[in-house]
């Protein structure tokens, strides 16, 4: 990466400046010759450019640019990703003072490249069909339509390239709405070979029987586990799904009996390029879930409950005894969730399936035991005035455990606040550990990244929270100008 240290300083109108560099390899390093390297004025209204070819070392050069002006410097070159300085349009555009800037490096990095044939149900080819790709899991498209020819078809062979992506997880999509496959590219990988089915425009069908007669009076619902395909079942137990695109699904029937008050059955199925006949469903076993809820620190210890995922959210509660132990009789399997009902004054500290630590979604096949924590801390604080006399839109403290920061997102289970009126917040029953802290004028979307946040710099507190402490804080208040020029979505 590049780092330029620029001053603005005050310059005659004619006075000119130096811009030259190198252009080189990201992964490698060497020298790309004949790449073409622009530069334009960020700041005039008609922007003024000079291009220029790079010699055998990768060198390049701009003589006689007028000093005082924002410039961008942007490398382009077959087979390349673009490469551009600065790297984002929200980043201090380059300043050239009378003595020009310092040498640049510029690393450009390779393209990576999916191509293959696309074929319908029968393999034979498809021409003339439009795609495109959609990075996972950025919910940004990357609009990057197949290079045969000119065109942005499949060829009459039906082959594709799609080229110019950088490196990711990829899902090539038919006229941007329909999912074909996902692939993962290194930067600068080629996969080459690809073989892409594509599905029957009416989907498929799933057919089958349930393991009874369905009883009068009851009402059933069948559905698949994506919540996107409903059918009907006739008396008799039989039913039809219509227009099933191809994955791996899970069928559940559910329906409300006279004596219990749910009951379903499931079915694990996979459609591929075919339709399915002869499903059936049955009702998955019960068994007694066991388990034990363990509190530390001095309180009673709370009641927990459980939902499960494909009856209905049908729920379970499990009252502990004097040891904590709990057996919850006629229990289905499959998977269910701990409902988040932390007793005020703890948190949950984890929960084991198995002697296994698990998330909050867990499978049948262990006792589960739940641990609470009664060692909670309590944060209070303030938030400084802003200092340009601005009145205070909204102000919301956001506190949330760091190591839940990488990846892809924002944890949901971050604790928030509302800025009182006289700039004060508080947070209570917090778990110990390390957290990151900041007030934000905006609402933060869901899936913000963790580096658009961390560029806020020092506005963002690294904060370590003890077991049974209260700790006092002074924030700063982050106007949304600033978290807009970051990069940082907010929601509306």
């Amino acid at each position: 990466m590049v780092y330029l240290l620029l001053a603005l300083l005050p310059v005659a109108a004619w006075a000119q400046g130096t811009v030259s560099g190198r252009i080189v390899d990201a992964l490698t390093g060497k020298p790309l010759p004949g790449t073409l390297v622009s530069i334009g004025s960020a700041d005039r209204k008609a922007e003024i450019y000079f291009q220029s070819t790079s010699g055998a070392k990768g060198e390049f050069s701009f003589a006689n640019i007028p000093a005082g002006d924002q410039y961008w410097l942007r490398a382009t070159k077959r087979t390349y990703l673009q490469a551009n300085l600065p790297k984002f349009a929200q980043q201090m555009p380059l300043v050239i003072g009378p003595q020009g800037l310092p040498a640049i490096t510029l690393p450009m990095t390779p393209q990576s490249v999916l191509a293959g044939v696309l074929v319908d149900a029968d393999g034979e080819p498809v021409p003339g069909e439009s795609l495109s790709t959609l990075q996972v899991p950025s919910s940004r498209e990357i609009q990057l339509n197949l290079s045969v020819g000119a065109g942005s078809l499949t060829n009459d062979l039906g082959k594709f390239r799609l080229a110019g992506l950088p490196a990711g997880e990829f899902r090539i999509m038919m006229s941007n709405t329909q999912e074909l496959g996902r692939f993962t590219l290194a930067p600068g990988q080629s996969l080459k070979s690809l073989r892409v089915v594509r599905p029957s425009p009416n989907g498929y069908s799933i057919a089958g029987q349930l393991s009874r007669p369905v009883p009068q009076s009851s009402d059933v619902m069948l559905r698949l586990d994506t919540g996107s395909h409903l059918a009907t079942v006739d008396p008799d137990g039989s039913f039809r799904f219509d227009g099933v695109p191809p994955g791996d699904y899970t069928i559940i029937a559910n329906w409300s009996r006279p004596i219990v008050p749910f009951s379903f059955e499931t079915a694990r199925v996979t459609v591929t390029e075919s339709n399915l006949r002869d499903v059936q469903l049955v009702p998955p076993a019960r068994y007694t879930l066991r388990g034990r809820v363990q509190l530390k620190g001095p309180r009673r210890l709370p009641s927990i409950t459980f939902v499960h995922r494909h009856s209905s959210h049908e729920t379970f509660t499990a009252v502990p005894t004097a040891d904590g132990s709990f057996a919850i009789p006629n229990f289905p399997a499959g998977p269910f969730t701990l409902q988040r009902n932390t007793p005020a004054g703890t948190y949950l500290e984890k929960i084991q399936q198995a002697g296994k630590s698990v998330g909050e979604t867990f499978l049948d096949g262990g006792p589960v035991e739940v641990i609470f924590n009664a060692a909670t801390a309590h944060l209070t604080g303030t938030v400084e005035p802003p200092s340009d006399d601005q009145p205070l839109r909204a102000g919301i403290v956001y506190l949330v455990p760091e190591g839940r920061w990488l990846g892809a997102g924002l944890n949901p289970e971050r604790n928030q606040a509302i800025v009182s009126t006289d700039l004060s917040f508080s947070l209570a029953d917090l778990a110990p550990g390390r957290y990151l802290v900041f007030v934000s004028e905006g609402i933060l979307l869901e899936g913000v990244s963790a580096d658009s946040l961390r560029s806020l710099g020092a506005s963002v507190r690294t904060l370590t929270i003890a077991p049974n402490s209260r700790k006092k804080i002074v924030l700063p208040l982050i106007r949304v100008e600033k978290m807009v020029a970051a990069g940082v979505e907010l929601s509306h």
